[in-house]
């Protein structure tokens, strides 16, 4: 079950990438916020029937977690799906998505130092700063 995890998790990391240009490709019409907006548009409605067909989407479930989380996460994931359809035409797609990656592996790495918002503490160590010091190398060496 694990290997299937990893394969999803390189699955997913391959639809950012893939996203990242189709976005950009739609910005040549659009604009940044014109491709943005399709982007969640068109999520929106597929997370929609999603929830709808399942269970999860319960009217007593919505206010288990304050309204600010909501906002924040819609937030967050408009910054990074503008972010990307922004810096692909710019950077590139595998500089893009070196960045995005180094800045989320620096960023959990972080967050799970300290249990940001009540997430699982995971100690520092030594081989995480490695990690975190090889990513920020491959940052370097992409610009070259």
């Amino acid at each position: 079950m694990q290997n299937l995890f990893m394969i999803l998790g390189l699955l997913v990391g391959a639809g950012l990438s893939a996203q990242s240009v189709v976005n950009a490709k739609v910005t040549l019409s659009m604009g940044l916020w014109g491709a943005t907006f399709v982007s969640f548009f068109v999520a929106m409605v597929l997370m929609g029937v999603a929830a709808c067909s399942s269970s999860q989407l319960a009217p007593q479930k919505l206010w288990i977690l304050p309204p600010q989380y909501w906002v924040m996460s819609g937030v967050l994931g408009a910054f990074m799906v503008a972010g990307r359809t922004f810096l692909v035409p710019q950077v590139g797609v595998g500089m893009t998505m070196v960045l995005v990656i180094a800045g989320q592996l620096v960023s959990g790495v972080l967050m799970d130092s300290f249990g940001f918002l009540g997430s699982p503490i995971h100690a520092f160590s030594a081989t995480r700063g490695v990690a975190c010091l090889l990513l920020i190398g491959g940052v370097i060496l992409m610009q070259r």
